[in-house]
């Protein structure tokens, strides 16, 4: 852009380029200062300063060299036309006042200036003087943004671009060139392996980062290999890594402890209940509606799901590396559809609905094989056999050879005759149910029950009476649970006992006396509560 003590003379005539002649006495040469197809400030004049010239253009080593006019100011206001009685020309290099006013100010324009080299900086102020200056570097070619500043706040937000590329379904070493990139693996097949460079290799160094993520599979993720002994996060020496699928990481070189490091990205997380139907819409007593109670055909279609009460669902996959619980969660804002669902399946042998996760959809199926929830072991592998292992916190499915570990979650039932479905059940929302208080105790001698619909037994279990009329010193709110109750058969008093399967829960009231309790003052044993005094509720949690 500018030259030391660079001055040559010149001859020609017209607006054409500048053909630059030797170095004037003891100056220097624009060649010997610039090199081909700079970009260069001129400084062009006649003998006694009388006709000037401010330019800029491309310097062309040829013989003679010349430099391209482009006009910055001039003694006329325009291009000079010389003349042969103005010569000799003297062209020599000068910074101008332009460019030292961008080199001041950072460049800021609407426009990027022409005479901007390779590497320059300027800032765009296009949309608007007061609101936002885009940082541009200018490579020659195209302008690459570097951040902006929002200039009512008062802050410099930075651009940080990475370039995604996908490697498809095949494994891959780290090269240093991909320092920077967002790597995809295909892993719908099999896990995919990414070879780390040595930390030591020339071009890695303390900091150097790529991103990896595998996708198409809810099981197969990314195994980080390192170079020989060198470890990951703390891990054995030499010990490969695995990355969880749909896991978008950043592995770098930490060169304080000569390892490699892992972080994930935010996730899909979820911090409620895990392997279960999470929301959708709901009745008055908050339990689930995304079902019709039956359907005209063995289709079954989801009714009130919308975008003010989406459809969520969350599957468990067990824990990564980083003690992070790896949940695959799918929603959806349009209503469910079960197809092709198996013909005269009672409610005791029904059709079980569920969905797979994939990518935050779901894909609707139903099996005929009864899920199994346990607490560890070896997952069947009867075609279409569910099995969930509590203490893995995952989820298999059979297909009659292998059981894969799948990303599933079961929605619920459907009975069916012939041709349509007679009954539905639509499971408990989080594995728990509440059930409304309803009015008066029930009766001596009589079994009341409730379908709590969570889809396995539970293992918590409560019967609640609230009071609703002073009765036995207790006042209106006053609530008691199983365990302060009992029952008197006339002879012998006995617990409430609480009966459960996988979607009823339900007590048997006192053969002589109903309910018992102690007086809430004295703590006295007495006969049976009023009934009428007293509301109930059935509680239910599956607790894991």
């Amino acid at each position: 852009m500018f030259g030391e003590k660079t001055l040559a003379s010149s001859n020609i005539t017209g607006t054409g380029a500048y053909t630059l002649d030797a170095a004037v006495g003891s100056f220097k040469s624009w060649r010997s200062q610039f090199a081909d197809l700079s970009q260069v400030f001129y400084c062009a004049e006649n003998s006694d300063g009388t006709i000037w010239e401010i330019g800029y253009g491309t310097l062309t080593y040829s013989s003679p060299d010349t430099v391209a006019r482009t006009l910055i100011a001039s003694s006329t206001g325009s291009l000079i036309v010389w003349v042969l009685a103005d010569a000799p020309i003297y062209v020599y290099s000068a910074p101008t006042a332009a460019a030292l006013t961008h080199l001041i100010k950072g460049g800021i324009n609407t426009t990027r200036p022409a005479w901007l080299q390779a590497g320059g900086q300027w800032l765009d102020y296009t949309l608007g003087l007061g609101v936002t200056w885009v940082k541009n570097r200018w490579t020659g070619t195209v302008n690459i943004e570097d951040g902006r500043y929002d200039i009512a706040a008062g802050i410099f937000t930075p651009s940080p671009r990475n370039k995604w590329v996908d490697n498809g379904a095949a494994g891959l070493t780290m090269a240093t060139t991909h320092v920077g990139q967002i790597i995809l693996f295909d892993c719908s097949a099999a896990a995919r392996t990414f070879t780390a460079l040595a930390g030591a290799t020339a071009g890695i160094g303390h900091g150097f980062s790529v991103w990896v993520m595998g996708y198409g599979s809810t099981t197969n993720g990314v195994v980080i290999a390192p170079n020989g002994s060198e470890k990951i996060d703390q891990g054995a020496a030499a010990a490969s890594l695995t990355i969880p699928p749909n896991r978008l990481t950043r592995l770098s070189w930490d060169g304080a402890k000569l390892q490699w490091r892992t972080d994930y990205t935010p996730a899909p997380a979820y911090a409620g209940v895990r392997q279960t139907v999470a929301a959708g819409p709901v009745d008055t007593a908050g339990l689930p509606t995304f079902l019709p109670s039956t359907s005209a055909s063995l289709t079954l279609t989801g009714q009130n799901v919308t975008s003010s009460a989406p459809l969520v669902a969350a599957s468990a996959a067990g824990w990564s590396v980083m003690g992070q619980p790896i949940d695959y969660v799918g929603s959806s804002t349009a209503n469910p559809v079960w197809t092709g669902l198996a013909a005269n399946r009672a409610a005791a042998t029904p059709n079980f609905i569920y969905a797979t996760i994939a990518a935050g959809v779901f894909a609707y199926a139903s099996t005929t094989v009864a899920p199994l929830y346990q607490s560890g072991g070896t997952p069947a592998v009867t075609s279409g056999q569910i099995t969930f292992n509590i203490s893995e916190m995952k989820c298999y499915l059979g297909n009659g050879v292998t059981a894969p570990q799948v990303a599933l979650v079961v929605f619920g039932e459907a009975a069916t005759d012939a041709t349509t479905v007679i009954s539905t059940v639509a499971y408990a929302y989080n594995g728990r149910y509440q059930s409304a208080f309803a009015a008066t105790l029930p009766a001596i001698g009589t079994f009341t029950s409730a379908n709590h619909n969570i889809g396995v037994v539970p293992q918590f279990r409560k019967f609640a009476i609230r009071c609703n009329t002073i009765d036995r010193g207790y006042a209106v709110g006053d609530v008691l649970m199983n365990d302060d109750l009992g029952a008197y058969d006339g002879g012998n008093e006995i617990p409430l006992a609480i009966m459960t399967t996988s979607k009823l829960i339900g007590i048997t009231a006192g053969s002589n006396q109903a309910f018992n309790a102690m007086t809430k003052i004295t703590g006295t044993v007495v006969g049976t509560l009023t009934l009428a005094s007293w509301d109930y509720q059935f509680i239910a949690s599956r607790q894991w």
